[in-house]
């Protein structure tokens, strides 16, 4: 298994110190080797509350949430809400990475000579901790 990054240990350590104040029923809809693994990778981080008093988390942790949200806390009727809010912006966001879009923008700007283009794709944080967190969930 691949080192924890430090962005994946703050998003633990803000994902651990949420689950310890949310409702005893969500609580308890979380699988214990995933509230474990969360507990295991943390470490001193807290929260963070901007001036308005609201909380402010990392985009991982966000991203994590919502992925318990659907996985764990959502209806029947939640969960596909959810998918197709999810869906719509995942499309949002391949047109905007659109690569004949990009191709286009380069021609109109009149780019006379593209040699080579190497496309890596990554898998996204989100893609990773979803992963991470099967993995843990196979293991028991």
């Amino acid at each position: 298994m691949s080192e924890t990054t430090k962005e994946e240990v703050i998003a633990y350590s803000e994902i651990n110190n949420i689950l310890n104040h949310i409702e005893k029923e969500y609580y308890q809809k979380i699988p214990i080797q995933l509230i474990d693994f969360f507990k295991d990778n943390a470490l001193g981080y807290g929260l963070y509350y901007d001036d308005k008093g609201n909380l402010k988390i990392s985009k991982l942790a966000e991203q994590i949430l919502c992925y318990i949200n659907l996985k764990y806390w959502a209806t029947e009727e939640e969960k596909q809400d959810l998918l197709i809010k999810y869906n719509e912006n995942q499309e949002k966001i391949n047109e905007s990475y659109d690569i004949s879009k990009i191709f286009e923008q380069k021609k109109l700007q009149k780019v006379e000579k593209i040699e080579e283009t190497h496309l890596i794709i990554n898998i996204s944080w989100f893609q990773k901790i979803i992963t991470k967190i099967k993995r843990i969930l196979r293991k028991n």
